[in-house]
């Protein structure tokens, strides 16, 4: 009982949160069509993760723009602001396709996980401006923003990858663990991390019930 409120108060502060602050300053955020758009998020992506983190390294990426050969077969969505082309977040939606196993499966046997009408997507390379990164909004406006992307061209299911000692909290988002804890390869990333997957039409409808508000934000 106590931790069912729990679970509604931190719903309600967070999408009162979101709202207020979408009031004050109205971000777009789309999916990258142009070149241009594209290279934008891209750059964002150098930004945080070479320069600003180190997860990468500097000389792999000449060109100022963090991208790898998932990019051309993925979707990158991006968070612009207002009245100006900058872009200030971005993430990746990779789907599943014959021949071709999405980046997590290196690591967790995710395609284990679904039956024959499982269409598994994969999220990755969240990434937000540092200057933007208090505005809850921007990141939670580009997950929406996959969600409702992802279902228009038919993934069923997303799998994450976060880490270990953050795993817990996206179980009140509806992720389930998959596989064991593992250490990037390729990422100078410090920490264990684990994969997750959730079922989208279950999340949401899960989230309608118990979460009225939060429902209505990620489904409109």
């Amino acid at each position: 009982m106590l931790n069912n409120l729990k679970e509604r108060l931190f719903f309600h502060a967070l999408i009162n949160n979101i709202t207020k602050r979408r009031k004050e300053e109205d971000i777009v955020f789309k999916v990258a069509q142009s070149q241009e758009e594209k290279e934008g998020a891209y750059r964002l992506r150098y930004k945080v993760f070479c320069k600003e983190w180190g997860y990468l390294p500097l000389s792999k990426y000449p060109s100022g723009q963090e991208y790898d050969e998932y990019d051309t077969i993925s979707s990158t969505i991006i968070a612009i602001k207002p009245n100006t082309n900058q872009v200030i977040g971005t993430i990746r939606v990779i789907k599943e396709t014959s021949g071709r196993p999405l980046p997590l499966e290196r690591y967790s046997p995710i395609s284990t996980y679904g039956d024959q009408l499982t269409v598994f997507g994969e999220l990755s390379r969240l990434t937000v401006d540092k200057k933007y990164r208090s505005k809850y909004d921007v990141a939670f406006g580009l997950i929406k923003s996959s969600i409702l992307f992802s279902r228009k061209i038919g993934i069923t299911d997303f799998c994450i990858s976060v880490a270990v000692d953050r795993a817990e909290r996206y179980s009140r988002f509806g992720f389930s663990k998959v596989g064991e804890q593992y250490q990037y390869q390729d990422i100078a990333y410090p920490r264990k991390s684990i994969t997750l997957i959730a079922n989208i039409e279950d999340n949401l409808k899960k989230m309608k019930h118990q979460y009225p508000e939060f429902y209505k934000f990620f489904s409109s």
